[in-house]
């Protein structure tokens, strides 16, 4: 069944004076109470039982759309539709916060969003604070008025670079920025936008926010309980939203390109292409072609036309890996795309609009870098808006117990169900990771693979980084010669060799690319 909400308070519970009633016991009386404010509504519990959101106990949140509420045994689905854009002047997505920049050492995050007071034609305010601002009479805008005066799609309040801008999108009656008529304007601290017979009064406002550790131990692939992967998490669940270049920093295995896609996935942009370039990885001579792509015969071996990598992650995320290996002449380059927003092909005439958000990722010390005059000090602070340090793992070992058993589960055949005794878990502890999270990955492979018992002991442990050349080569050898002996005995069926080896069909899938091994071969050899 269907219900429409109307009015500025909805109750649900159990009263037959609720707007909507739910007759069954272990429903309170007022189970939970609906608010419109700014534009949505927000859910208050007022049970003894709890309310549930999205399968999270709650005390008070916003709604968005396609959340799902649980009462009791109801699960009620949250939906905006096009009538209830005429019930008020409306936004119809929360809008993520600007963010400034991230003091790390604080734990502050500093941040704008727009404060709008809205006088409709009939003198009713509503007010709003947002980053973007699609204002006209059609439905499908953030801010909908009606009146005749005010055009379907009338202007935009965006934000653009390091600026908000107002824009009038060709509207009938123009738009207004104080008593001046603008195209396109860069809105001051505060003032006035006539829009119809409707006027929106503004002002910019300066936050700082507190960020505390967060009360979950994983957020997507991304896992860890120790304090400062919980504060990690916080950060993201506030940047990621966003559009704030992000600079994350952190030796070598510790995740940082999975973190990168992590705030891709959870951003505006998810739909958009996730674009990753390594600038350590790409000879000298064509990083600049990678770049910014080139237009054919621009050069000797330019046989066709190639966009670059940031007209393909047009729309999404542009994440470069060892951003501290880039070429000097080529930071300059990229500092003028970024402030821009526009770049010009190799051998290319025309300026070509760039949208892309820029993550970047290093294990050097940026900063000792600019010191060095090898890094450009004003694209550092163009790149270091939010940085994010992903800590080693020996420095947080109370994750290794939780991050083996991810592992273990993962890596295994359906689910698995070996485990590690003790003495495995101390060994792990016990050890410095010099290669961090993908080296107890690859750990817990090995031992997966080596383990002829459902309980891993500590012999099952075996670190490759602590063996000399010789004997990481027979290692990985025998971890080879067990793989092709299972293709062998499966007659080269994948899914048959995993099970023989009580692993899951992707790390077998992993090990055959790793090791080079044709399975086509191993069912002509069976």
């Amino acid at each position: 069944m269907r219900h429409g909400l109307k009015g500025d308070i909805v109750t649900i519970g159990r009263d037959p004076t609720s707007d909507i009633q739910l007759t069954e016991d272990d429903i309170s009386r007022c189970h939970i109470e609906l608010s419109w404010q700014n534009g949505g509504y927000n859910i208050t519990d007022k049970s003894t039982n709890g309310t549930y959101l999205n399968d999270k106990r709650i005390e008070t949140s916003r709604l968005e759309p396609n959340d799902t509420i649980g009462i009791g045994e109801w699960r009620i689905k949250f939906e905006t539709t096009a009538e209830n854009t005429n019930r008020h002047t409306i936004i119809k997505d929360h809008s993520p916060t600007r963010i400034l920049k991230y003091e790390s050492k604080k734990k502050e995050l500093i941040s704008e969003t727009i404060e709008l007071t809205v006088i409709m034609p009939d003198g009713k305010k509503r007010n709003y604070s947002v980053t973007k601002a699609a204002i006209g009479s059609s439905p499908g805008n953030d801010i909908v008025i009606a009146d005749e005066y005010i055009s379907g799609n009338h202007c935009i309040i965006k934000n653009k670079g390091e600026d908000f801008v107002l824009e009038d999108l060709n509207s009938r009656n123009g738009t207004f920025l104080g008593s001046k008529k603008i195209a396109s304007q860069k809105l001051p601290q505060k003032g006035t936008v006539t829009v119809g017979k409707a006027i929106v009064k503004f002002f910019i406002k300066q936050q700082t926010e507190k960020l505390r550790p967060a009360a979950v131990t994983s957020m997507g692939p991304i896992i860890g309980k120790s304090e400062t992967m919980r504060e990690l998490f916080s950060l993201l669940a506030r940047v990621a939203p966003s559009d704030a270049a992000i600079c994350i920093a952190g030796e070598s295995g510790t995740g940082k390109e999975l973190v990168a896609r992590y705030v891709h996935e959870t951003s505006l942009r998810h739909t958009q292409p996730f674009v990753a370039i390594n600038c350590g990885a790409i000879p000298a001579n064509l990083i600049e072609s990678e770049l910014f792509g080139h237009e054919k015969g621009s050069f000797t071996s330019a046989t066709s036309q190639h966009p670059g990598v940031f007209e393909q992650a047009s729309g999404g995320t542009l994440f470069f890996d060892e951003i501290g290996e880039m070429p000097t002449d080529l930071q300059t380059r990229l500092l003028r795309v970024l402030e821009t927003r526009q770049l010009r092909r190799v051998g290319g005439e025309a300026d070509i609009p760039v949208d892309a958000r820029v993550i970047t990722a290093t294990n050097r010390n940026l900063r000792a870098l600019v010191k060095e005059n090898r890094f450009r000090e004003d694209l550092f602070f163009r790149l270091y808006v939010v940085p994010v340090n992903i800590q080693p793992l020996r420095e947080r070992k109370e994750d290794i117990e939780l991050l083996a058993e991810h592992f273990l589960s993962e890596l295994s055949l359906d689910g698995g169900t070996k485990r590690l005794s003790d003495g495995a878990l101390n060994k792990l502890r016990d050890y410095d990771w010099p290669g961090n999270v993908r080296e107890l990955k690859n750990t817990i492979q090995r031992a997966i693979l080596i383990s002829q018992h459902s309980i891993i002991a500590k012999e099952d442990i075996l670190f490759s980084t602590s063996l000399d050349k010789g004997q990481r080569i027979s290692l990985e050898e025998q971890e080879r010669k067990s793989v092709m002996e299972a293709l062998k005995g499966s007659g080269g069926n994948t899914s048959a060799a995993a099970r023989k080896l009580g692993i899951a069909r992707t790390t077998i899938a992993s090990m055959i690319k790793r090791f080079g091994i044709d399975p086509k071969k191993m069912r002509l050899d069976a």
